[in-house]
């Protein structure tokens, strides 16, 4: 048995897109690749996050012998 799609009323299906020029498709995807330097900072904010989340917990009772 074969299901038809139900359309809503008032519902257009999109029109097929036009064929995009390779070279604007690779310009565009492109635009969206930061610099090496943007990404070395990236990853050093994300190296520091992650070593201040191994860190032990900063206790903040005192120590016994320091009365």
């Amino acid at each position: 048995m074969a299901y038809a799609a139900r359309m809503r009323p008032g519902y257009a299906p999109r029109a097929a897109a036009a064929p995009a020029d390779p070279k604007d498709f690779l310009a565009r995807v492109v635009m969206h690749i930061p610099e090496p330097r943007v990404i070395q900072k990236i990853l050093q904010h994300l190296a520091a996050k992650a070593a201040d989340g191994r860190s032990p917990p900063a206790s903040t009772e005192r120590h016994p012998s320091a009365a």
